[in-house]
């Protein structure tokens, strides 16, 4: 998370727009994401470093 998103959450905090319950769902929600997208770039990264194979230059 950048220093900017860090100030803008506080921002909707402070101002009450926005509830620490929605902001930790959100935060949640978007760490997962984050966690799902990186497990399957690992196994398609896995996946086909099983099959390539070097060839001659």
């Amino acid at each position: 998370m950048t220093a900017w998103h860090s100030v803008f959450f506080i921002a909707l905090v402070q101002e009450g727009s926005v509830s620490w319950t929605v902001l930790a769902a959100g935060v949640s929600a978007c760490a997962a994401v984050s966690l799902a997208v990186g497990l399957l770039g690992a196994r398609a990264a896995a996946r086909e470093a099983e099959r390539w194979r070097p060839t001659a230059d």
